[in-house]
């Protein structure tokens, strides 16, 4: 079969979109058919119905395709977004947050044997922070916790968006069985049997432990069995 030339491509593509056209505006593939040789579209007419509905149906299936493949970049988009802002947020959350009051940080005093205690005999060079007062006490300044819960909040929310972008709250299919379930259909047949085709019988009632189990009479077995019995002394 030799191949398609672009120009000859082309043509086929146009004439599909021309049938999807009419098939979105109410059109039948008989309808489409006829309009196609009644106008000699390129590069040939439909010559039937079910090609007018084969065609349109290669149609809808590339347009899905185009339409998940521009999904897919869409979503990987918005992920590689979310990575960066997941890192801005992880910044914040490392950083220290000082209170600040009309805008000068906050600090608390530190006695001097407090001090000693937390080892600042002097001020550390990694802790510039700290101020050392002449009479050895020390000021610290007073943390904010307000951005790091804010930092940890926001981390949430983009977990959050990441796992509705990649699909992970997707409903997960359970199956449920039922252990047992042809024993309980059995036992229940077997009772049926037991009550009688006229719904006559007996039911043993479960007994407790050490006790004998009481037998609960049908009514119309019990008055089968009274008449069996006035029977018999009447022919006694």
């Amino acid at each position: 079969m030799a191949k398609h030339t672009t120009a000859q491509k082309a043509s086929f593509t146009d004439r599909r979109t021309r049938a999807l056209k009419l098939a979105s505006t109410g059109h039948t593939y008989d309808d489409i058919a006829r309009i196609s040789r009644e106008e000699d579209w390129e590069p040939r007419p439909y010559n039937s119905r079910q090609a007018v509905g084969a065609d349109i149906l290669k149609g809808y299936r590339a347009r899905v395709a185009e339409h998940n493949e521009a999904a897919d970049v869409h979503v990987q988009i918005e992920l590689e977004k979310l990575d960066q802002l997941e890192a801005a947020a992880w910044k914040v959350l490392r950083a220290r947050h000082f209170v600040v009051n009309q805008g000068v940080i906050v600090y608390m005093g530190i006695s001097a044997d407090e001090g000693t205690k937390r080892g600042w005999n002097s001020v550390d060079a990694l802790r510039q922070d700290l101020i050392k007062n002449e009479d050895g006490s020390f000021k610290e300044p007073l943390e904010d916790d307000k951005p790091v819960l804010d930092a940890i909040d926001r981390l949430l929310k983009i977990a959050d968006h990441r796992a509705k972008l990649t699909g992970i709250y997707a409903p997960v299919k359970k199956q449920l069985e039922v252990s047992g379930g042809l024993a309980v259909d059995h036992e229940i047949n077997t009772l049926m049997a037991s009550l009688g085709a006229g719904g006559q019988g007996t039911l043993a009632t479960p007994a407790a432990p050490g006790e004998r189990p009481s037998v609960v009479r049908h009514p119309g077995s019990i008055g089968k069995a009274h008449r069996a019995t006035n029977g018999a002394n009447a022919s006694a």
